[in-house]
């Protein structure tokens, strides 16, 4: 048998919860909810007016949710959750004689987060994660993930799970739901970018090159959907088949740019005489 919430308001001033109240003095109207006034988010919930004196006639009542974007309701009393928060819903049966009721929605649980078991990236460059959130309606604040690296001298995450490599190794990057219940984990490899020397020069390999003017050099690393980019053309030129040639004594980064101008990877390089 279903529990019947009853609570009542006399007048304008007085506020009851949707829990019955033994001592509670019955009044002119009263609103009764089928079920319990907790809402999961897309869920539906009827409430009902009754009257103290059951001779009152049947009457067009004023259905009104104090925040809408949290739950609607309809001319009938049917309240239905669209996001998580609180509202209170009112029905009013003449201008002085008016019913409250506070209704509560809370999101789907997330059951499940899932990863993919391993990433592969360069270094210097982004990658933005995509979790799948099980069950799929589940959503709403309790989507918002967190996230984290393991070691952070090798990759950063946001709180976008947008990912920065930084240095050269292997880590794990974490997404939990924002209680820390339910989780997932990636093993992030991230490699670095391979030159080949064009002419004789010192060559520190890795995340960061130094040639000298004049010096050629070659970008073996491959970047999907990309191409590369020198922030200081002066200071070293770069052709379409990622040839890059010191200029003049200077600093300057190599980027490999997409199409979105997302960084996929990045480089720098020094030049000396």
């Amino acid at each position: 048998m279903k529990k019947l919430l009853l609570f009542s308001i006399v007048g304008l001033a007085v506020f009851a919860s949707c829990k019955e109240d033994d001592d509670e003095i019955k009044s002119d109207i009263s609103i009764v909810a089928d079920s319990e006034t907790n809402l999961i988010v897309g869920k539906s919930l009827q409430l009902h007016v009754i009257h103290s004196d059951s001779e009152k006639p049947a009457h067009n009542y004023e259905w009104v949710s104090s925040n809408s974007g949290v739950a609607t309701v309809t001319p009938w009393g049917e309240v239905r959750a669209v996001a998580e928060g609180e509202t209170v819903i009112t029905v009013k049966y003449s201008d002085d004689i008016t019913a409250n009721c506070t209704i509560s929605v809370v999101p789907v649980a997330i059951t499940e987060i899932k990863l993919d078991a391993k990433y592969e990236a360069i270094v210097g460059g982004e990658l933005q994660l995509s979790p799948k959130i099980l069950p799929a309606e589940a959503g709403y604040k309790s989507k918002t993930l967190v996230y984290s690296s393991s070691d952070e001298t090798i990759a950063k995450v946001n709180s976008n799970g947008k990912v920065e490599t930084i240095g050269v190794g292997s880590c794990q990057i974490k997404a939990a739901s924002s209680d820390g219940t339910i989780s997932a984990t990636s093993e992030l490899t991230v490699k670095s970018i391979d030159v080949a020397k064009l002419t004789p020069g010192d060559d520190n390999s890795g995340s960061s090159y130094s040639i000298k003017v004049g010096e050629s050099y070659k970008v073996k690393t491959t970047v999907a959907g990309s191409e590369w980019k020198s922030s200081n053309d002066k200071v070293v030129s770069i052709t379409a088949d990622g040839t890059f040639t010191g200029v003049s004594v200077g600093d300057c980064y190599i980027t490999a740019v997409g199409t979105n101008d997302e960084v996929k990877a990045k480089f720098f390089v020094k030049v000396t005489k």
